[in-house]
């Protein structure tokens, strides 16, 4: 799986409570559950194209494997 921008995930961790550091080790956390997050939300969002006899996966697929999994 591709990894997230470690300089990203630090700038979204600094947003998110008034510009604390960030560990290695929590951007690699980080990381590792967004891609989980992704690989899940892709995988219903595909499955939904597949119901459909699509090859596109579109992004209403994606809010809906999105809505499904944390509604």
């Amino acid at each position: 799986m591709a990894e997230f921008q470690r300089s990203k995930i630090d700038e979204l961790i600094r947003k998110s409570d008034g510009g604390l550091r960030v560990s290695e080790d929590a951007k690699d956390a980080m990381s590792f559950l967004l891609e989980s997050l992704a690989f899940e939300v892709s995988r219903q969002a595909a499955a939904y194209a597949q119901a459909e006899k699509r090859k596109v996966v579109t992004a209403s697929d994606v809010r809906r494997a999105r809505k499904e999994l944390w509604d």
